[in-house]
Parts: C-alpha cells; sequence; structure tokens
C-alpha cells in the first residue's frame, strides 16, 4: 500500500481549487483514487472532511484505520471508518507507524503522539521526538533539522535532549546534550 501510495503522492497531477477546498488522496482495495477538491473540504476552523461517499471505497486495515493524502501543502492524516481524522507525522512516504500503539502527530510544529482511537496521549510540545522503543522515547527541544548530505533523510542537531515514556513523563529530563544520554 505505501509504494502506491507513494507513487501518487509524486505522479498525481495537482489541481486548482477555490479557499477551502483540498486535494486529497487515499487507497482504495486494488486501486489509487485521488478525490476532486470539492470532495475534500476544510472548514473555517481548519478541520477536514471527505465526504461520506469515500468511506465506503477506503481500503482500512485491521485496526479500522486508513491514510488520506492531502496536497498542497503535503499532509497525512488517519481516518476511521466514521470519517474522523488525525493528523500524522508524514514518515517513510505515509503517515507515521503506530509503535507500541502510538504514533506522532505534529500542531503548529511541536511532536507529540496520539493513539488508534485518536486521543492525544502525549501532549505536541517537542520540536522532535523519536517512535518509542521499550517504552521509551527520545525528545527534544531546540534542536534542528539539517539534511543529510549521503541520502534524502535529515539528522537532528543540538538543542536539549530527554527521555519520556508512553504517558509522556519526562523520565530523563529535555535538559541534556543528545551525546550525554544513555538509553
Amino acid at each position: 500500500m505505501k509504494l502506491r501510495l507513494a507513487h501518487l503522492i509524486f505522479m498525481t497531477p495537482l489541481f486548482a481549487y477555490s479557499e477551502g477546498y483540498r486535494t486529497c488522496a487515499y487507497s482504495e482495495i486494488e486501486t489509487l483514487v485521488t478525490v476532486a477538491p470539492t470532495q475534500c473540504i476544510k472548514d473555517e476552523e481548519g478541520n477536514l472532511t471527505l465526504l461520506p461517499p469515500h468511506l465506503t471505497r477506503m481500503d482500512f486495515d485491521e485496526h479500522g484505520l486508513t491514510g488520506l493524502y492531502v496536497h498542497d501543502p503535503l499532509q497525512v492524516f488517519y481516518v476511521n471508518r466514521q470519517g474522523e481524522m488525525m493528523e500524522a507525522m508524514f514518515f517513510d512516504l505515509g503517515p507515521d507507524y503506530f509503535v507500541e500503539g502510538l504514533a506522532r502527530t505534529v500542531v503548529d510544529g511541536k511532536i507529540g503522539y496520539f493513539n488508534r482511537d485518536f486521543d492525544i496521549v502525549i501532549t505536541p510540545k517537542y520540536d522532535w521526538g523519536f517512535t518509542f522503543n521499550e517504552g521509551k522515547a527520545l525528545v527534544c527541544n531546540g534542536c534542528e533539522k539539517h539534511p543529510d548530505e549521503d541520502s534524502d533523510h535529515f539528522t537532528m542537531q543540538g538543542g536539549k535532549w530527554g527521555v519520556i515514556n508512553t504517558e509522556g513523563e519526562e523520565i530523563i529530563p529535555v535538559n541534556f546534550a543528545r551525546e550525554d544520554i544513555k538509553l
């Protein structure tokens, strides 16, 4: 599914739209679907709505979730069968993976974590956060993204680093240089 959706993102022409309408795309069973801008609407509060007929065509996973790609600017969302949406961090050509039950979201440029019910479990307040590993995630504030010269990836450098648990408690306060933290 990820390969098909990645192809869709880069090969689908962008459509002109009036204010409030967005070009969206999702995976249908064995097919890629680009939604006309009038079918994917952003209201005055910034909430995105996909019109109901599309929900019956979407390819949901075993947890009842699927990805939705929004163009201009590129954003990714998880959508559930009821049409509720949660913006996810764009990662590995799709919405961030759920690791230990949590995925990352970006709100006003800050990283937080949510569960499959779209509950924000860890408030978005970090400039970067890694996925969880054995109940811990490395997070930072004041760090900056730097391109990796040998690939299309980037590294996070500088700032203050710490470690949180899956409840959002700082088990190592965000007050250290990254190299000083041993996991």
